[in-house]
């Protein structure tokens, strides 16, 4: 009985090490009115040489209503055997044209479904209707 509650014990200390050996430090990310790009600092134990990172990018118009999302997952490596923070980094387009005064971007990011880290900014441009008609384009350069 002595021997289950010392493994208890030391398995209740080795948890939290476990669950920190890899994780997400830090989410910066920008965008414009074409697109978005994100970049992942994830810190790795020595002992752990991949995880799965998964993240998230929402665009919201001016009213609140979300507009656009992309989730991904991706698989990442690192040199086996050297812990430490590395960053990963990946772009996209907005799907669609999307008419608002200014938009409002969240993006998320997590290792192995750890706690997400997000990064929130305002987006202020207006995504112009890029339909027009020949004569439109005739009529500027007259």
């Amino acid at each position: 009985m002595k021997r289950m509650i010392t493994l208890a014990a030391l398995l209740a200390l080795l948890l939290p090490t476990l669950a920190l050996a890899c994780h997400v430090t830090e989410v910066t990310a920008d965008a414009d009115c074409n697109g978005w790009n994100l970049c992942a600092t994830v810190y790795f134990s020595s002992s752990v040489d991949e995880g799965n990172l998964c993240y998230q990018v929402l665009l919201f118009d001016d009213t609140g209503a979300e507009v656009n999302r992309l989730e991904e997952c991706q698989m990442v490596s690192h040199e086996s055997g050297v812990g430490g923070e590395y960053t990963y980094c990946f772009s996209g387009i907005w799907d669609g044209e999307h008419q608002s005064g200014g938009f409002h971007v969240q993006i998320c990011a997590s290792l192995n479904g750890g706690t997400a880290q997000s990064y929130d900014f305002d987006l202020n441009c207006t995504v112009d209707d890029e339909s027009t008609s020949f004569s439109t384009v005739k009529a500027l350069y007259r």
